[in-house]
């Protein structure tokens, strides 16, 4: 039974979504439509306009969302991409999808210059108006497919040996493509050593070829203090290079700009 079918019946385990989002242009009942369908799928939506109160320090007020949430979604138009506003959101955002597991899905709305951060993530295409139930049903799937993966990896950082241990079976049960990718980069960045053996621990049990290669990179990175320096960069450096300018129409993973 998938996470959704397990809300539908009844017994609710919430899962949320943070929306950032540009007001100009559409952007904010685009917003407004995006919360209102996840919402009717028992997903929960935070928008910052109806989430804040006044009179408060508004970045305290995200930071403190970002860390409650499971997904990020950045809506991507020509207007987000320049927002003060929402380019600290996506930096924040960087920040805790390695500290617990945060998950990013780049969702495009608008035709525009994708920034170099977002390049790797595959992006959900809703630039057709006419596709938008087509897109939503693969963000729905998306979500589906990655929230026992974050909730696995947030029990082996945060919970004690008994909550580890049976995170570490879980993640072999309800491994997917996007397991081995979510604990390596939290190696990168885990300054605890017993949760990093936690880890090692969860990636053998993967298995196979693709557990062995997930544990020499792993290992390497253990060894190799510039391995390592250079993916945590990777994950939260600001942008290095000119915009990526995205040309395909469907969404498929972004390819890398040639060296």
């Amino acid at each position: 039974m998938s996470k959704l079918d397990i809300i539908k019946t009844g017994n609710v385990m919430s899962i949320t979504c943070f929306i950032s989002h540009s007001w100009a242009n559409g952007g904010h009942e685009f917003a407004l439509r995006l919360a209102r369908e996840l919402r009717l799928h028992g997903i929960k939506a935070w928008l910052d306009e109806e989430e804040i109160p006044g009179g408060v320090r508004v970045k305290d007020e995200l930071v403190n969302a970002l860390q409650e949430c499971d997904f990020f979604l950045f809506i991507v138009s020509p207007t987000s991409i320049v927002s003060s506003w929402c380019c600290l959101e996506l930096d924040e955002a960087l920040k805790y999808r390695t500290r617990n597991g945060l998950q990013i899905i780049p969702i495009f709305f608008q035709d525009c210059t994708i920034p170099h951060k977002l390049t790797e993530l595959l992006y959900l295409d809703f630039r057709q108006r006419r596709l938008f139930k087509r897109a939503f049903n693969r963000l729905v799937q998306s979500i589906d497919q990655l929230y026992p993966v974050r909730s696995s990896v947030q029990q082996l950082i945060g919970g004690d040996n008994h909550g580890r241990f049976i995170a570490a079976q879980k993640i072999y049960v309800l491994k997917n493509q996007y397991t081995v990718p979510i604990l390596i980069g939290q190696i990168a960045v885990e300054p605890d050593p017993t949760v990093r053996h936690w880890i090692y621990l969860a990636l053998k049990n993967i298995g196979g070829k693709e557990g062995q290669h997930a544990l020499e990179e792993a290992r390497r990175l253990e060894s190799d203090p510039f391995a390592k320096e250079a993916l945590v960069d990777e994950m939260h450096s600001p942008q290095k290079s000119r915009p990526h300018k995205i040309k395909s129409p469907h969404p498929i993973r972004l390819k890398r700009r040639a060296k």
